[in-house]
């Protein structure tokens, strides 16, 4: 079973990732994967320090090209007011 392997072939991280096997190897290459190396070609991604990979990439409630702030009025408790001296009301 795929599932109980402890070293993963390009291919199969590739699968798990749900990338194709191209942008698996670009990902290995560029060193964005961690990677045991075996011999001189042979290269393997260990399930789990791809799992924690993926837990350091991951940003939560940040949509693509969204900032940090929170918009205005956002946080519980925040009023918004057009008053320039910052008055919530």
């Amino acid at each position: 079973m795929e599932d109980d392997k402890l070293l993963l072939s390009v291919p199969a991280a590739a699968a798990l990732m749900s990338v194709s096997a191209a942008t698996a190897y670009q990902a290995v290459a560029d060193g964005l994967w961690p990677v045991v190396r075996l011999g001189r070609r042979g290269v393997r991604v260990p399930r789990e320090a791809l799992i924690a990979w993926v837990r350091d990439q991951t940003v939560m409630g940040a949509a693509e090209g969204s900032t940090d702030r929170p918009s205005v009025g956002s946080a519980v408790g925040v009023g918004y007011s057009d008053d320039p001296a910052g008055d919530a009301s």
